[in-house]
């Protein structure tokens, strides 16, 4: 997991996670050694419509759908007669 952590002023500091993968992590805070409070879990999921693709690293479209390269984000229906895998493209 990546992580920043940037003073906010006082006692405060803004911690930044980035997650190598979808799944579930755990983070925690240690200060001198020791841990500060508990763990915090946290959950990586696609957002609706998109599902992870192999290895988790990243989310696609479902199996049969593809994401054009407008930006939308939105998975489209590959056209009767091809098909595409987890993530890709629609091939014929």
């Amino acid at each position: 997991m990546n992580a920043s952590v940037e003073y906010a002023g006082g006692a405060q500091y803004a911690v930044r996670l980035a997650p190598l993968m979808i799944g579930m992590w755990e983070a925690a805070v240690w200060l001198g050694g020791e841990e500060v409070g508990s763990g915090i879990r946290l959950s990586v999921v696609c957002p609706p419509g998109l599902v992870a693709t192999a290895g988790g690293l990243s989310c696609g479209c479902p199996a049969g759908r593809y994401m054009p390269d407008d930006g939308s984000q939105q998975c489209l229906s590959c056209v009767q007669g091809s098909w595409s895998d987890i993530g890709g493209e629609c091939k014929p």
